[in-house]
């Protein structure tokens, strides 16, 4: 399993200045996360994977400081799938595991470096990392960066700021992912807030997002953030709107009202 990623990764790599190969070659690299992805799946446990497969965490580990790597959202996703069911870091109770855990949040920072030039001081959100297809890969790279933002954003200047969060909150759009910004309301900070007021991700659809949230946290936008007090007052005066999976804005705003 190990060999057949190895040279798929290298001869990914090597194709560099050959467009029309290179594009071949990355469906292969891609093929070769997914099938060690479905072949991880059998495993339980991240000790159970590593005691299986010892040589695919040091390779997953390489991969990941790869620009190439990380300038495809393809190979990326796939990347992180693979890294994600290696780790299980998704697991909980008897079956999660601190230190492998650990160690994915250390390959998602290196994606992270890779796709700006191998600079550690540069923690920018590429979108190949949202390019994660499943809900738990997204979960886990906003928590990450919330992580991130909450530890490091005070020694970034406002551009690099607003930057970070303007990615961030780009990941939490659309009907699917709204209730994903739950995971970045911890380390929103001035900028944070003052970016999500006038964000695409509230602009049209604040009742949306706030029904996808826990209670608490949907209190505290609409505390704090004129445009979703606005919405709210918008919705109850006129006709409700119909939104995605035959729902409406109006019986969205019912149920925040009770709250």
């Amino acid at each position: 399993m190990a060999s057949g990623l190895k040279d798929a990764f290298l001869s990914y790599c090597g194709a560099k200045d050959r467009p029309t190969v290179r594009a071949a070659l990355q469906q292969e690299l891609v093929q070769q996360l997914d099938i060690l992805q479905l072949q991880l799946a059998s495993c339980y446990s991240a000790h159970e994977c590593a005691k299986a497969y010892p040589e695919i965490g040091p390779l997953l580990t390489t991969l990941s400081r790869s620009r190439a790597v990380a300038g495809s959202s393809e190979v990326s996703r796939a990347l992180i799938s693979a890294a994600m069911e290696y780790s299980k870091a998704a697991s909980t109770g008897a079956y999660a595991n601190q230190r492998a855990q650990t160690w994915f949040s250390h390959l998602a920072r290196s994606l992270l470096c890779a796709a700006h030039g191998g600079s550690r001081r540069t923690y920018e959100l590429p979108r190949c990392v949202l390019a994660a297809e499943t809900t738990a890969n997204q979960r886990f790279v906003l928590q990450q960066l919330a992580a991130l933002l909450s530890t490091a954003a005070a020694s970034w200047d406002l551009a690099r700021r607003e930057r970070v969060w303007s990615q961030a909150f780009g990941a939490c759009c659309g009907a699917d992912r709204a209730g994903l910004l739950e995971y970045l309301l911890p380390a929103l900070d001035d900028c944070g807030w003052a970016l999500l007021e006038r964000h695409e991700l509230l602009a049209e659809h604040s009742v949306l997002v706030l029904a996808r949230l826990p209670p608490d946290d949907a209190l505290e936008l609409w505390r704090r953030l004129n445009v979703v007090r606005a919405q709210l007052v918008s919705t109850r005066l006129l006709p409700s709107k119909k939104m995605a999976g035959g729902e409406t804005e109006g019986n969205h705003e019912c149920v925040l009202h009770t709250m």
